[in-house]
């Protein structure tokens, strides 16, 4: 699925209610749906406002190591995404519903990685619990507690936190609320298109087109350089600058909420 796009392709990314799910297999006495995961500014089907009980719904992520393109001239950085994605996929629940998160590290990936949701508590928001070697995976499950938009990143330890942060590695998780959302007044706020866009900051070594290369010691050296001055080299939404203008600029009909 391609990121670029109007937002004409959201149309059917959100119902007015939550999409049905499969009590035939149970885990603690509720049902299972699995929820499909899309490349930023796509957003998973999901619904406004709960027409059920709780249930589990499973996902998954993969930390990819691969190039990523940050503006319109080509300069690229050595990333560490969640699916291969600046921003990763957005996870949506609704409250009271569990996520279901199986996290992979492939082979042909060279760090270690995890899975830090500020969604969950405890275990650095299953940051100490989602450490799989190469290729292996873990299974971590949470319940949706408190309605919000919460960031998620990766917490490996050490100094590689910081740069897997840098380096792309961050995502989210939406918990909409169970009745849906309201405005001051009490009358329920319903969206016609949900994309997602996130803000992030790349203090990346590399500039002018020179990729840097955490995988190496000259490399790790400049990325703690520039991450120790605090000055990032590029601020980008949905990875990468400009992604709000020209043909990726969000669009909607007069009369739409988004």
């Amino acid at each position: 699925m391609q990121a670029a796009g109007s937002l004409a392709a959201f149309s059917a990314a959100s119902r007015a209610s939550a999409p049905a799910v499969d009590a035939s297999t149970q885990i603690d006495g509720l049902p299972r749906a699995k929820q499909q995961l899309g490349d930023p500014p796509f957003v998973p089907e999901h619904g406004q406002v709960a027409g059920r009980g709780p249930a589990i719904f499973e996902t998954e992520l993969a930390a990819r190591e691969n190039k990523n393109a940050i503006d319109r001239v080509g300069t690229e950085i050595a990333a560490l995404p969640f699916n291969g994605s600046i921003p990763g996929p957005l996870i949506i629940s609704l409250e009271g519903d569990c996520v279901e998160l199986t996290w992979r590290n492939p082979h042909g990936n060279r760090f270690m990685h995890s899975s830090d949701s500020r969604a969950s508590t405890g275990a650095l928001g299953g940051g100490g619990l989602t450490k799989p070697n190469l290729g292996e995976q873990v299974v971590l499950r949470w319940k949706a507690i408190n309605p919000g938009t919460l960031i998620c990143d990766c917490a490996p330890g050490g100094s590689m936190i910081h740069c897997h942060v840098v380096s792309g590695m961050d995502g989210a998780v939406t918990v909409l609320p169970r009745g849906g959302c309201k405005g001051r007044d009490g009358s329920p706020i319903r969206s016609d298109k949900a994309p997602h866009r996130q803000a992030g900051f790349l203090r990346s070594s590399q500039c002018r087109r020179r990729l840097h290369d955490i995988g190496r010691a000259d490399g790790m050296a400049g990325v703690l350089q520039v991450m120790r001055q605090l000055m990032p080299s590029h601020g980008v939404l949905s990875g990468k600058v400009g992604a709000l203008t020209g043909d990726d600029a969000m669009k909607a009909e007069v009369g739409e909420t988004v």
